[in-house]
C-alpha cells in the first residue's frame, strides 16, 4: 500500500493533485501575512489597519465554505475546485496591484473566499477513498 501511495496512478493521482491544489489555495489565502510588515512600511499603514486586513481575510471564509459546499453538491468537487483555483487569480492580482488601504481591504475580503479550498480538499478525498483506506 505504501508503494501505491507514491505512485501517480488511479486514486493516488487524485490524492496528489488534491493536496497540491489545497496547498495552492492555502498559499493564496495566507499570501498577505508573510509580507505584512513590508506592506505596512510601503503603504504607510498603521497597526490597526493591519489588524483590519487580517480580519477581512477571514470575514468571507465561513460563508464561502457554505456556498462552496452547495456548489459541490450540484457540480461536483473537480469542477468546483478547478473553478476556485482559477478564481484565485483575482485576489492575487488585486493584492499585488493595491496602492492603498482601501484596495487592500477589498482584496483581503475577496481573498477570504480562498479559505473554502479546505472544503474542496476534504470532499474530494472523502469521495475517492473509502473510510477504511
Amino acid at each position: 500500500m505504501l508503494q501505491a501511495l507514491f505512485s501517480f496512478r488511479d486514486r493516488y493521482r487524485i490524492l496528489h493533485l488534491n493536496w497540491f491544489a489545497s496547498f495552492i489555495s492555502f498559499v493564496v489565502w495566507f499570501s498577505v501575512a508573510p509580507f505584512a510588515t513590508t506592506i505596512q512600511r510601503e503603504l504607510y499603514l498603521s497597526l490597526p489597519q493591519l489588524k483590519v486586513l487580517a480580519i477581512c481575510n477571514l470575514a468571507l471564509t465561513i460563508p464561502a465554505r457554505i456556498l462552496i459546499g452547495i456548489v459541490f453538491d450540484r457540480y461536483g468537487p473537480r469542477l468546483t475546485f478547478s473553478a476556485l483555483l482559477v478564481f484565485a487569480i483575482v485576489p492575487c492580482l488585486l493584492t499585488a496591484t493595491a496602492h492603498d488601504f482601501h484596495q487592500l481591504v477589498w482584496s483581503s475580503l475577496i481573498n477570504g473566499i480562498m479559505g473554502a479550498g479546505f472544503v474542496a480538499g476534504v470532499c474530494m478525498v472523502a469521495e475517492w477513498f473509502p473510510p477504511k483506506k
